[in-house]
């Protein structure tokens, strides 16, 4: 399936439309610290979708409902510190990364790998 990557200006805006949506860990490759949050109304046909690479730490649920995700962008100090929290506060979710990119796709996409995505 198809993704469209979203601007790293429009991030926030895209996250905050998605205030109260579902959340799910879509796909994770251990081998290569990748892990794909899916975040989409159930009755819309769009979802948002991030991907994290580099990832060191998680704590949380992997889906939830009444999500509000937020992107956090900080200075790592060293190489093995994140550059990157994606978080959900209200719900417990913390994952901390190197890189975030967000995407938007169809919400009714299966990835079975990330070998699946197809990404502008």
């Amino acid at each position: 399936m198809k993704l469209t990557a979203i601007e790293r200006s429009e991030w926030d805006g895209r996250l905050r439309q998605q205030a109260g949506a579902e959340a799910q860990i879509w796909l994770y490759h251990v081998t290569f610290k990748r892990l794909l949050l899916k975040v989409f109304h159930p009755k819309e046909e769009q979802a948002v979708y991030a991907l994290a690479l580099g990832c060191t730490h998680m704590e949380g649920p992997f889906n939830w409902s009444q999500s509000a995700i937020e992107v956090i962008e900080t200075e790592a100090g060293g190489p093995q510190e994140p550059r990157y929290w994606i978080l959900d506060r209200a719900n417990g979710f913390r994952l901390s990364c190197s890189s975030v990119v967000l995407y938007e796709g169809a919400a009714n996409s299966f990835f079975k790998t990330f070998d699946d995505l197809v990404v502008e």
